[in-house]
């Protein structure tokens, strides 16, 4: 994570903080902000939601939304309300038929809408019925997903595609202000390429939403990957290899986690994941049952993966690299 984004990140927080609807824009790649992103949000303890959808961003991060993390939050809220101890409330709600229940919640509550959300979650994890009782909230969309962030806190959510248009864009702008306007308290930003970020921003077309989003503007500094550390003597071979070719120079980074999976060797942007394989990964069948399934993940991902034996990487270097310029051009070429 570069240190000058977490510090403007960290700045956007306190202006938050200061009651400053906010929203931050990470410009370059789209991977490289989510990561920007997640490390920051992880380090200071926040749990990231994230949604791709042009329009349907609220329900895409409402169903991410981690509800046994609200339980306690639930509780207090609904016993300052009733005028109870924390540790009565269930004892309350178990007292009460389903009916009976409900009306007790509206009495307690009133116009109260995060106490009404609250009674509403407790009384739906009673039997297990969370999931039905998510298609009848007390409240609904943006306001919903504000109150149960609140209520879940601390949390933040990311408008994040990994190839997005002018389209996607400018509903990422809209989606962000309202966000941002609904539920304050919480760390609100999107990820755009920079020739994307440029056009829309010159644009003017966007109003309000577009200005919040070019005043939150973070240009990510380095727009190479982030690299980790080598795992093994072929893996720093091929990285410094890929590092002197100027095909290939800056690239790739080193155990890249992208879509939930580490890669030997990621070109994030152009989407080609480069993996070494020993003589360990066909000597353990699940070794190589896991390699097997982490491919399809990666295909199904977008990702072209290539594998090369690790005693290849000392006897045939330089073809590695060719077919590692070869693909990455051709990458480079379907994904813009």
């Amino acid at each position: 994570m570069g240190v000058e984004a977490a510090a403007v990140l960290d700045r956007h927080a306190a202006q938050r903080g200061g009651g400053a609807h906010v929203v931050s824009t990470l410009v370059g790649s789209p991977d490289a902000g989510k990561l920007v992103w997640g490390r920051w949000a992880a380090t200071r303890g926040c749990l990231t939601l994230v949604a791709a959808s042009e329009r349907g961003a609220v329900d895409e991060l409402l169903a991410q939304m981690p509800w046994s993390r609200t339980l306690g939050a639930a509780r207090r809220r609904l016993a300052e309300v009733a005028g109870l101890g924390v540790d009565a409330v269930d004892a309350a709600l178990d007292a009460r038929g389903s009916d009976e229940r409900a009306r007790w919640i509206e009495d307690c509550a009133g116009t109260d809408d995060h106490a009404r959300v609250a009674g509403w979650l407790l009384a739906a994890v009673r039997g297990g019925r969370l999931l039905d009782a998510l298609a009848r909230p007390p409240v609904a969309g943006e306001r919903l997903l504000a109150i149960a962030c609140d209520l879940a806190a601390p949390i933040g959510v990311l408008l994040h595609h990994r190839a997005p248009t002018e389209a996607w864009a400018r509903a990422a702008f809209a989606t962000a202000s309202r966000l941002a306007a609904v539920m304050p308290r919480h760390a609100v930003g999107l990820t755009l390429p920079g020739e994307l970020a440029e056009r829309a921003f010159a644009s003017g077309d966007g109003g309000a939403a577009l200005s919040l989003a070019r005043l939150g503007r973070i240009v990510l500094t380095d727009d190479a990957p982030t690299s980790g550390v080598a795992k093994s003597t072929e893996e720093r071979t091929l990285y410094e290899a890929l590092q002197r070719d100027p095909r290939t120079s800056r690239r790739f980074a080193l155990n890249h986690v992208a879509d939930g999976e580490e890669i030997d060797l990621c070109a994030a942007r152009e989407r080609l994941a480069v993996e070494i394989d020993g003589w360990y990964h066909f000597q353990a069948p699940d070794r190589y049952r896991r390699d097997r399934t982490k491919d399809v993940a990666l295909q199904q991902a977008g990702y072209l993966v290539m594998r090369f034996l690790a005693e290849d990487v000392g006897e045939r270097l330089e073809k590695i690299v060719d077919d590692i310029a070869v693909a990455l051009r051709a990458r480079r070429a379907e994904v813009g």
